[in-house]
This record gives structure tokens, C-alpha cells and sequence, in this order.
């Protein structure tokens, strides 16, 4: 994997769809001020949105400070995530968000637009941060940039250890214990 990117870089890395919903131009207008203190945008995936998005580094005059790489094999993508130092993600209508999980799962702390459906993903200043406009993601961006190595590595532990509730073992061990609870609904209310 040849990114071309300074080794003194912030590396904000995206995977994912490029559509429209995923909110991705946020943060490309983002980039255009964290950009000024050395940090790269790398966006991962392929999708209808791409040659917008494209348009839009161009109009904005971001093409030093963000990567496109298109499509990348599922083999490969781990490598992606962890050439990253954040995962961000503007979106506010994920359904599954297993990129959050595997982000995380990668010892990769997050950086996410505000919403309901992270509330049991992303713990504030343990695994990364949620943010509502602008102002908080470029102060988190800084805030990262200003831990010493060891505050970042407890995050990135932090990061991976929280992914474990994502595991298919504890997915397993939640819908069995739904199950469990079913039956002795069932039972109870039949019970006569």
C-alpha cells in the first residue's frame, strides 16, 4: 500500500460507500482547515457519489490533503484502517455501522457526527469522540494531536477492547439470552 504520506501526518481515515447519505462532503469542507496543520483525509471505497466527491477536493483545493483510493479488496482493507491514526465518519443514517466495529477492532479510535445509534459504540474521550459541528471535530483532532504517545495508546486499547461487544460470541450469548427470555414469557403466560 503506496499512500504517499508524510510520516509526521495526522491520518483521518474513511471507509466505506461514497453515496450521498454517508455525508462525506462535511468532511471534506473540514479538511480545508485540518489540512492547514498537516493531517491527510484518506477515503477508502467506491461508490455512485465518487465523481462528486472528487469534484468537491477539487473546488476546495484539498487534492494535497485527501486520498481517494477506490475500491480495495476485503483482504486488504484492515491495512487501511490501520494506517490511519482516527476513523471519521460524518454519516447520520448508518444501519449497521460495522465500520465503527471494525475501526474499533483495529485499536482505531473513533471520530463520528453525533448520533443515536453510536450512543453504545463511541465513549467519549475513552475510544473517541462524537462531535455537532465543526468547532468539536477540529478540537478533537487537536486534542489527539497533543496526547503523548501514552494517552494514545490507551485509547487505542481502549478502542479495541470495546470492540469485543461486537464479537460474534457476545452476539451469540445477547440473542440466546433473548431466546431464553422468550421461552419463559411463553411458558409462564401458557402455564395452567
Amino acid at each position: 500500500m503506496q499512500l504517499g504520506i508524510p510520516q509526521d501526518a495526522l491520518v483521518l481515515v474513511y471507509v466505506g460507500r461514497m453515496a450521498k447519505e454517508k455525508n462525506i462532503e462535511e468532511l471534506l469542507e473540514y479538511q480545508q482547515d485540518a489540512g492547514k496543520s498537516g493531517v491527510i483525509l484518506v477515503l477508502v471505497g467506491d461508490g455512485p457519489y465518487l465523481p462528486e466527491l472528487k469534484k468537491k477536493v477539487e473546488e476546495l483545493k484539498l487534492a494535497k490533503n485527501v486520498i481517494f483510493t477506490g475500491m480495495i479488496i476485503p483482504e486488504e482493507v484492515g491495512r487501511y484502517y490501520q494506517a490511519g491514526d482516527l476513523f471519521v465518519s460524518a454519516s447520520t443514517s448508518e444501519t449497521q455501522g460495522m465500520t465503527y466495529a471494525e475501526a474499533l477492532a483495529g485499536g482505531i479510535p473513533l471520530l463520528c457526527r453525533r448520533d443515536g445509534c453510536l450512543e453504545q459504540v463511541v465513549t467519549d474521550g475513552e475510544n473517541g469522540w462524537q462531535y455537532d459541528k465543526k468547532e468539536d471535530y477540529l478540537m478533537r483532532i487537536q486534542e489527539w494531536k497533543g496526547m503523548g504517545e501514552n494517552a494514545r495508546g490507551r485509547m487505542q486499547n481502549k478502542a479495541a477492547i470495546s470492540a469485543e461487544k461486537f464479537s460474534s460470541g457476545n452476539f451469540a450469548e445477547r440473542v440466546e439470552k433473548i431466546y431464553e427470555q422468550q421461552i419463559r414469557k411463553y411458558r409462564y403466560e401458557n402455564a395452567a
